[in-house]
């Protein structure tokens, strides 16, 4: 699954297209690499999202099925 994807189904970002934005902004890395919205995702990576008055590290357990 994508990175934008997941971000979007998992709810950690409202919107897929604010999902992509975070990543073409350069503020979300998996496993501590800067990570592009495309980036296939799988179980055990770890996320982190630098917005601008938090952090937030998930790591991945499951990835949602698609409805």
């Amino acid at each position: 699954m994508r990175l934008d994807q997941f971000l979007s189904e998992s709810r950690i970002i409202k919107r897929r297209a604010q999902a992509k934005l975070a990543c073409d902004n350069k503020i979300v890395a998996v496993d501590g690499i800067i990570a592009k919205p495309s980036k296939e995702i799988k179980v055990g990576q770890k996320i982190k999202i630098e917005f601008t008055n938090k952090t937030l590290e998930v790591e991945i357990l499951e990835i949602p099925r698609g409805s």
